[in-house]
């Protein structure tokens, strides 16, 4: 069971659901397909005005998961 704080969970739920929205390059993963994740967003009713605070937290997210998948290369 993960812990996530209340703060977050709107931005997990949308990266959680954008799990198959990966982009990938010759050299492996490069990032999420960004039109995708803004249509989770809609989809999951993340209300506009928290769009852009939601999406911070996305490419937060991204970034670690990139690491973490380069580092197991």
């Amino acid at each position: 069971m993960l812990d996530i704080w209340p703060e977050n969970y709107d931005a997990f739920r949308v990266f959680h659901r954008s799990g198959t929205q990966w982009v990938a390059g010759t050299g492996g993963l490069v990032g999420l397909n960004y039109p995708s994740v803004w249509g989770m967003c809609k989809l999951l009713g993340i209300r506009d005005e928290d769009e852009l605070d939601v999406f911070d937290c996305i490419q937060t997210l991204e970034r670690e998961a990139l690491r973490v998948v380069r580092e197991t290369k």
